[in-house]
């Protein structure tokens, strides 16, 4: 378990380009819209908002991204090394289906709405094809694709 979670610091940190935040004081940017931060849990897997605390939750094949409350079943995610967002309870990818639509749980297949990078400075998780942000529409709700917004 323990050279599991190594990989998975690996692959958040050195493959994806995770940047550390740079401000002396080391804290993230506050200027990224609330509802497109979100924070990494390395510890637990959780891919969390930054403002609300709700954590990305997969569903099945072809199902809506929510956020919700942490602690339930579909949270623990692995950012893996080609850039893909797997959920580790189904296996599934988050995937992109464009500006304004709900991000979707798929068979993971390493296409363009299949790659993501996180960047820790302004706590954005965003298409790398597109651009567009993961933005958290409210508590139960879906996880929709919108431009970044500084």
């Amino acid at each position: 378990m323990g050279c599991r979670i190594l990989v998975a610091l690996f692959a958040v940190g050195a493959v994806l380009g995770v940047t550390a935040p740079a401000s002396s004081a080391g804290a993230a940017r506050t200027d990224t819209a609330p509802e497109q931060r979100w924070t990494v849990g390395l510890h637990d897997g959780t891919i969390r908002n930054s403002v609300s605390g709700h954590c990305l939750t997969g569903g099945g094949e072809g199902g809506t991204v929510t956020a919700r409350a942490c602690g339930g079943p579909g949270q623990q995610f692995t950012i893996e090394p080609n850039g893909t967002v797997r959920n580790a309870a189904g296996g599934r990818c988050l995937t992109s289906m464009g500006a304004g639509n709900a991000v979707t749980s798929r068979q993971c297949a390493s296409g363009a709405g299949q790659k993501f990078t996180y960047t820790a400075d302004d706590q954005t998780l965003r298409n790398s094809a597109s651009g567009l942000c993961v933005t958290a529409e409210g508590r139960d709700r879906a996880v929709t694709m919108r431009p970044c917004r500084d």
